[in-house]
């Protein structure tokens, strides 16, 4: 950046800076700079401005008190309005003031007094700039400073008039007093003064300097005639507002000559808060040794190895007296082979550089060796730059290491000693899973046969059962009898139905159990074809989650069923009645089915008494929903609606894996 950059910095000039270098750069300039973050924290306060406010970084870094350089009350700096995006106050606080800049959109300057900077006050021209990221947010402003007084005072010299020194007099912001020094009465007053000391005009105009110290009147008026002969007073006192309030001020007086008459100009500062300040940075100075003292660490500042202060922790470490260590040389109390990383760390530390934390060996006055880890820092001590050193003693933290690498090495040499155990104890345990293994094939080999077996033995069944209803078909052509033709007709639907069940097991993955939806899907479908009743007469639907059961519940459901739909196709839909027949499933809990079953054809007769019927088939429905621990209630209304309770049963417990075998699964074909 140039130098007209420096003291106007354009956003893009502070963005193209990183923090590091733009800080240096800002802390290097000759002009009196400060810069804020978006919290008005102050991050920047350059030497610069340390010299021409009187207030060092230390006090403001990190607040936002930046304004106690310029004002006597906390109020926005031109830098906040630009961070808090406030332009409309900059008319307000600096009207007739200021102007934006031409340097750049957002970047406003303006000019103004400031009494309480330097000895007699300071007319400034300062300008702000926001500083943005990369994507242009306002994170910050930058405001640079240029003391104008020279200046102004060269222009006040050239006001010659009453009406221009009366104008630059009223309107002062610092309080200002003219007195006679014949007197001590106070012959005018700016605005200021009135507002600050809480007298109306004509009554400040009506009172002595020696009103406002208390001070006897015939010692100031002697101390008045004694400074006419000097050229400017600088001095601190004692003022008394109205109200009777003591305050502590800064008086800037020398003489000037009104109308031809030789007055006092007396500029007064209050300085209240700065000695309550410096006040409390003494008491806090006093609380920080105090704390030093107390430290156990052994706290050291040295310049040129020469000791300036020892804390008593580092004196008793030392075997020392404290004022005795003072004044002595730092090497002399460091081991030999500590004294070069020592040597370097202190030249790294006095040039600025940062020094990591280093560990030396001290030697106490009666010979004991102490280790120690070193934090240092560089500061000003006693009017010049110094070394301060915290040391602490890590003596005992390094015989605990010590301890823990030899109990390292012996945990090292078991653990070897374990490894090789373990690594015999892996070589039985390998065998023994081999063997394991070997058994377990022979196992699941066995296993595989006897599921085989099972389902050979179901697919037998099922052929059985498929048998006996051909001979029961084959005998029923030689049968007239409309009523045993349909006993035996009857009988061969339930043998279908049963057959069924072994053909749905030997086809399933699972022999164990069946999907008691797929299963009734397809045996109405066949009691459908069986009763010669096509889809669009009657329709069957359905509909359930998959439910797995074993064979011992499913069985006697399929006749449940195989009954129900058979006596709704033979009874329910006389003359070729078209309807739908509904069979829904929901899961009770505990193993229990709901099945509502429901046909929309005729329904029942009038007074029928389906549970004690002779008809064999509702006797063997209320049999096999006993034998299922269930119930079975008829519902009222259109059509005919069963609703079935039933526990079921399943083949095998819950995590264990399916018996499928091989060769399993549907094929969907008849066998």
């Amino acid at each position: 950046m140039s130098e007209e950059d420096l003291q106007n910095p354009s956003p893009a000039a502070v963005q193209e800076c990183g923090d590091a270098g733009f800080s240096a750069i800002l802390q290097a300039s000759p002009i009196p700079m400060f810069a804020i973050d978006k919290n008005h924290r102050v991050i920047i306060w350059n030497r610069a401005l340390e010299q021409s406010s009187g207030i060092a970084a230390g006090e403001v870094m990190g607040t936002s008190q930046h304004w106690r350089a310029f004002y006597d009350s906390e109020r926005p700096c031109l830098c906040d309005l630009i961070v808090d995006g406030r332009y409309d106050r900059i008319s307000e606080l600096y009207a007739g003031k200021y102007r934006q800049s031409p340097l750049d959109t957002g970047i406003y300057e303006a000019t103004d007094n400031f009494p309480r900077m330097g000895s007699t006050g300071k007319w400034l021209h300062f300008i702000a700039a926001p500083i943005t990221d990369a994507r242009g947010g306002v994170i910050g402003a930058v405001e640079t400073l240029e003391d104008i007084t020279r200046l102004v005072g060269a222009q006040a010299e050239l006001k010659e008039s009453e009406e221009r020194y009366s104008a630059l007099f009223s309107n002062n912001y610092s309080v200002s007093l003219l007195i006679d020094p014949d007197s001590g009465l106070i012959i005018d007053a700016n605005d200021a003064a009135v507002q600050y000391y809480g007298y109306p005009r004509e009554q400040l105009l009506s009172l002595g300097i020696y009103d406002l110290n208390r001070l006897p009147r015939e010692r100031v008026i002697r101390n008045l005639m004694r400074a006419k002969t000097q050229n400017a007073r600088h001095f601190e006192s004692v003022h008394y507002r109205a109200d009777g309030e003591k305050r502590y001020v800064e008086i800037y007086s020398g003489p000037i000559r009104v109308q031809g008459k030789p007055l006092f100009y007396s500029i007064i500062h209050d300085i209240t808060e700065s000695r309550k300040a410096a006040q409390a940075l003494k008491e806090s100075e006093e609380r920080y040794r105090t704390l030093i003292d107390q430290l156990p660490d052994y706290v050291i500042v040295h310049r040129d190895a020469i000791l300036l202060y020892v804390n008593p922790a580092g004196a008793k470490s030392l075997s020392y007296d404290m004022g005795k260590l003072v004044g002595k040389n730092f090497f002399s109390l460091i081991a030999t082979e500590s004294h070069e990383i020592t040597r370097q760390n202190v030249m790294k530390r006095m040039r600025g550089e940062a020094v990591l934390p280093y560990e030396i060996t001290i030697l106490a006055r009666d010979g004991n060796r102490r280790t120690v880890l070193v934090h240092g820092a560089l500061i000003h001590y006693e009017g010049g730059p110094a070394s301060i050193n915290v040391l602490t003693d890590i003596t005992s933290l390094k015989e605990a290491q010590e301890s823990i690498r030899r109990a390292n090495e012996s945990l090292e040499k078991r653990v070897l000693e374990r490894t090789e155990d373990l690594r015999k104890a892996n070589e039985q345990l390998t065998a023994e899973i081999i063997a394991r293994n070997l058994a377990e094939k022979e196992i699941s080999q066995s296993l595989e046969e006897k599921v085989l077996l099972l389902r050979e033995i179901h697919h037998r069944v099922k052929n059985n059962l498929q048998i006996v209803a051909s001979l029961l078909k084959l005998q029923s052509r030689f049968i007239t009898d409309p009523g045993t033709l349909e006993l035996i007709r009857e009988t061969q639907s339930r043998v279908r139905a049963m057959s069924l069940v072994h053909e749905r097991i030997y086809r399933s993955r699972d022999i164990a159990e069946i999907n008691i939806r797929d299963y009734l899907t397809f045996l109405a479908k066949q009691v459908s074809q069986f009763y010669n009743v096509q889809q669009h007469q009657v329709g069957i639907t359905v509909t359930m989650e998959d439910v797995m059961a074993d064979i011992d519940t499913v069985t006697p459901l399929g006749l449940i069923m195989n009954e129900l739909v058979s006596n709704s196709l033979k009874h329910g839909f006389p003359g070729g009645r078209k309807g739908v027949i509904s069979i829904a499933c929901t899961p009770q809990g505990n193993n229990r089915l709901r099945f509502v079953y429901h046909d929309s054809g005729v329904g029942m007769p009038a007074g029928f008494d389906w549970k004690n019927a002779e008809s064999l088939g509702l006797r063997l429905v209320n049999s096999l929903v006993d034998q299922l621990e269930g119930t079975i209630d008829l519902e009222p209304g259109d059509g005919t609606t069963f609703v079935i309770d039933i526990r079921t049963t399943h083949g095998r417990q819950a995590g264990e894996e399916p018996l499928s075998g091989r060769g399993s699964g549907d094929t969907g074909r008849p066998d």
